[in-house]
């Protein structure tokens, strides 16, 4: 596919509006606070849209049409699962926590709560998740689309997008990232409601699709032993799961902890919320019109690429193609940035405690220098694996499962300690490389964990759960209990106490501020999913 002079002039323009943002607002950073943080000035508006750009990527467009296209839409139960996460363990349980402790970042939290050795695991294993699925991912999913696309060499496309990228997130810090951000959401959303409403009309609207397709590919509720989806793994398994991805993530955590307070950090978590009740419609949905238009792909991960080779128009190809480059880009610099903080926080000042803040922030600099070339020189490793979304999930819950009981346990049980929570997540661990290997290369568990309620992998996320809860209880009750410096003001029964006009707590309080919205999105949720169930 060419692409014509207005396409290019499009493209262009994307472009120049990003980098003129991001010029207006690169100044010299004083402090670490600002630079990490963005001073924690922030309100909701662009918290909620540099939220959602920070989970959105190339490999949503890729991936979520591939496996709709496969699988139809019950993979939208993991953008809609997230919505409930958003709101309660995000804005309801953990946001309050980590703004009153004035938090850099979520390690730091494991380490006020039980020690310094999980605040160090927690820093280790977001910065190796990032590099290998989320930034060489991202990258693949792109080069993989825009290759189609355009023609261009897929190392270009990686390399420049990888550099480009990193330059104005180093320079700017996270100011620059959620502005820019808030531009990127405007312009991928257009793109991809334009591609859903060309592919809808070229077969012949909604009814169309319904008639042309299978009435289980509509369907968003499986059975418990669907392989793939079974209902309790999307609903019990990724909330918990998905409770690390959105309250425990570093890379989308950090756009709330700039909130100048609780409230707009809340209210920016559930507009975050509205925003993740789009994807079904405008990222899945487009797999299911490829089914009916190409039957016969070869991998499903082309249905997206597809769909844009052969039905956009001159002058909305140029529209495309900045609305991927919106998505990868608002990814790409939201991991960047937080890989940053995390790095400079978490392990360069456990190296050098008395750090000045202009090194903390040197220190930021190359860090997102390394991310960007070791994410490019890994961005090849996703085409070893099935099908892009498949693989992303997989490794990410599996990984996930084992710091969430720490977290959850640790808020709402003070006597839980940190014996309990490293022997949790050593075994959660361990745990989590035998269920992939089990899962993908080869069988290695009992029959027991083959059959039945086991046997679909979703299914043993909550197996993996359930047993780290288990040990984290017994330990707890064998050990001694924690100091009441690594309880006070991290646990529940403090927030309930002695939170009351903190701006989201209490019934006044939840009223007055996210609560009206939050229950408002997760009802609108609830129809959706029934009415597709």
């Amino acid at each position: 596919m060419t692409l014509a002079l207005i396409d290019w002039l499009v493209v262009a323009a994307y472009f120049v509006i990003i980098f003129t943002i991001a010029a207006r607002l690169i100044r010299k950073h004083e402090t670490a606070e600002g630079y990490f943080l963005a001073g924690r000035k922030m309100t909701w508006p662009f918290i909620g849209a540099s939220i959602f750009a920070a989970n959105i990527s190339a490999e949503h467009f890729v991936g979520l049409a591939g496996s709709g296209y496969q699988h139809g839409l019950a993979v939208g139960g993991f953008e809609w699962m997230g919505i409930y996460v958003l709101v309660i363990s995000l804005a309801g349980i953990f946001l309050p926590f980590y703004l009153r402790a004035k938090l850099y970042t979520i390690p730091e939290f494991l380490e006020r709560r039980y020690c310094s050795g999980l605040r160090t695991y927690l820093a280790v294993l977001v910065v190796i998740l990032s590099v290998l699925a989320w930034v060489a991912v991202s990258l693949y999913a792109s080069s993989r689309l825009l290759s189609v696309v355009t023609g261009w060499n897929k190392s270009v496309i990686v390399w420049s997008i990888a550099i480009l990228t990193a330059l104005y997130t180093m320079k700017g810090g996270l100011k620059v990232v959620i502005y820019t951000d808030f531009v990127q959401v405007i312009v991928m959303v257009l793109a991809a409601i334009t591609l859903t409403l060309l592919g809808l009309r070229e077969i012949g609207g909604v009814s169309g699709l319904a008639h042309k397709l299978d009435p289980a590919s509509f369907s968003m509720i499986r059975p418990a032993t669907d392989p793939d989806y079974p209902w309790p793994g999307m609903i019990i398994g990724l909330f918990f799961a998905g409770s690390f991805y959105w309250a425990m993530n570093q890379v989308i955590v950090q756009r709330a902890l700039a909130a100048k307070d609780i409230d707009q950090g809340q209210k920016g978590a559930v507009f975050a919320a509205f925003l993740k009740i789009l994807p079904v419609f405008i990222l899945v949905t487009p797999g299911l019109i490829a089914r009916v238009m190409y039957p016969s792909l070869k991998k499903p991960d082309d249905a997206y690429p597809t769909l844009v080779r052969d039905l956009m128009p001159i002058g909305l190809r140029g529209l495309t193609i900045a609305g991927l480059c919106a998505a990868l880009m608002g990814h790409l610099s939201a991991t960047y940035n937080s890989l940053a903080t995390i790095v400079a926080r978490d392990l360069y000042l456990k190296l050098r405690p008395n750090a000045s803040q202009e090194q903390q922030v040197r220190m930021g600099w190359f860090t997102i220098a390394a991310v960007a070339v070791l994410g490019a020189l890994c961005a090849p490793l996703p085409s070893k694996f099935g099908t892009l979304w498949d693989y992303v999930q997989f490794v990410n819950l599996f990984m996930m499962v084992p710091i969430v009981c720490a977290f959850f346990l640790g808020i709402f049980w003070r006597r839980a300690n940190s014996a309990a929570a490293i022997a949790s997540v050593v075994f959660g661990t361990v745990a989590s490389v035998i269920f992939m290997i089990d899962t993908r290369i080869h069988p290695i568990l009992p029959g027991l964990f083959q059959a039945g309620i086991a046997k679909p992998w979703m299914n043993r996320v909550i197996i993996q759960l359930v047993t780290c809860a288990v040990i984290m209880v017994v330990v707890t009750l064998l050990t001694k209990a924690p100091k009441e410096e690594n309880v006070s003001g991290l646990t529940a029964g403090w927030r309930v106490a002695g939170a009351a006009g903190a701006g989201a707590t209490g019934a006044a309080g939840w009223w007055r501020g996210y609560g009206p919205w939050g229950l408002l999105v997760m009802l609108i949720t609830t129809g959706l999913w029934y009415a597709l169930r």
